[in-house]
């Protein structure tokens, strides 16, 4: 179980340290709910909001996690709500419809995101708010979404609630809602790159297959990094080496199968590859164009309809494949394969692999997180591929990005600041 601070704790701090010190997935497994009329403070009631949000890991894209936690008047505990699965109610209706009127009588409410005020496939959770009888809002950060953007605060305002932004907490409601700013602010899907390294830079064998740099649960918790991600992609020679199924195999999400991509620029992915036995119409499958040839680029126009015909899965459906055409590096360009996987409606990509998908996409400028994993690894240095200036492009640290220890395996989680 993990050790967290007192509920009556109204250091901001504590609880950043605690709340970003622990693994989600420990969060959600392991955090231990204050039971009903428990005091809370203001601080940690935001807390418990960030850690219920985390509960709609893998079912809401492309909407953001979202937590939301309501207190009474003398900050006694009362319920907390997240937003659960993309089409279905939002955490602050979840929250509050467990409550009778009398007890949300000038309670306060905590919520990491600002209500939305416009109505798509819910209604507005800002018009929802201002219905009933709380006394204040509490929230962490503003929705940039151009139909909210402050309308769901005003309508709360005018309503006559009294709104305040938990600013020493801020962080928290943009790390949950990190991939949904990205692609308001930017209309580009959000690209984080996971990477196993050992101490000296080895990812793996010269000339080998699958090579683990890191023991069972740094390898669970890269697992679970799939959940935040619409889409996994390798290149071909992930693929072939090692043959992945990239499939989420997680207790948290059940049936969850994402997006795979697979950049095959020679097309030596053979059709047997794990990787098209699961849900192949959720494959999408990058080959060089019949006349490619360096210089224009050409993306194929309607990626829709162009289904690979032999690439059948066991129920006889298809991956999806595109055909690019390379640049003078005998590569795709990174803005081409982000313009045609945006088509199918892919918000989030995580790259796993290998060290020229990760060198190619820093050098375009495109991550913007790396998931580093160090570990121990008593591999032989001299049959030991190396990575090449990932890290250092990443600006790496290890004295001041570390996240989390895995036993004697490290996991630094960096921003891509120049992105």
């Amino acid at each position: 179980m993990l050790s967290c601070p007192s509920w009556t704790e109204s250091n901001a701090q504590v609880w950043l340290d605690f709340l970003h010190g622990a693994p989600k997935d420990e969060l959600i497994c392991s955090f231990k709910y204050p039971s009903k009329l428990t005091y809370l403070s203001n601080e940690a009631a935001m807390a418990v909001a960030y850690v219920t949000a985390l509960r709609g890991i893998g079912s809401v894209s492309p909407n953001p996690l979202v937590g939301c936690v309501a207190i009474s008047r003398d900050n006694l505990f009362l319920s907390h709500g997240a937003h659960l699965k993309n089409g279905e109610s939002h955490a602050e209706v979840n929250c509050l419809t467990a409550l009778e009127n009398q007890e949300i009588q000038n309670a306060k409410v905590f919520v990491t995101l600002e209500p939305c005020a416009h109505h798509g496939r819910t209604p507005p959770c800002a018009e929802f708010l201002s219905k009933l009888p709380f006394e204040e809002l509490h929230y962490l950060q503003r929705d940039p979404d151009s139909r909210v953007d402050g309308r769901g605060i005003e309508l709360i305002k005018d309503a006559g609630k009294k709104v305040f932004l938990l600013d020493a907490m801020s962080e928290l409601g943009a790390e949950l809602a990190e991939i949904f700013l990205w692609n308001k602010r930017e209309d580009s899907p959000f690209i984080g790159a996971k990477i196993a390294m050992t101490e000296a830079g080895a990812y793996a064998f010269a000339k080998s297959s699958r090579t683990w740099i890191t023991g069972q649960r740094a390898r669970e918790h890269g697992r679970f990094l799939r959940l935040y991600y619409d889409a996994i992609l390798v290149g071909s020679s992930t693929a072939v080496l090692d043959d992945p199924m990239l499939d989420v195999r997680s207790s948290f999400v059940n049936g969850r199968i994402p997006w795979r991509i697979v950049l095959d620029p020679e097309n030596v992915v053979p059709l047997t590859a794990n990787i098209f036995k699961v849900s192949p119409e959720r494959v999408i499958h990058f080959v060089t164009a019949k006349s490619s040839s360096p210089g224009p680029r050409v993306v194929t126009q309607d990626v829709r309809n162009e289904v690979q015909e032999d690439a059948h899965g066991d129920d006889g459906r298809s991956s999806h494949i595109i055909h690019l055409n390379m640049n003078s590096q005998g590569q795709f360009e990174w803005q081409d394969v982000i313009r045609a996987v945006k088509s199918f409606s892919i918000y989030s990509i995580l790259l796993e692999g290998g060290n020229g998908v990760w060198s190619s996409a820093w050098q375009a400028g495109v991550i913007n997180k790396l998931h580093l994993y160090v570990g121990q690894s008593r591999l032989v240095q001299d049959k030991l591929a190396l990575l090449t200036d990932v890290p250092q492009k990443a600006k790496w640290n290890p004295e001041d990005k570390e996240r989390h220890r895995f036993g004697i395996d490290r996991y630094f989680e960096i921003v891509n600041s120049a992105v």
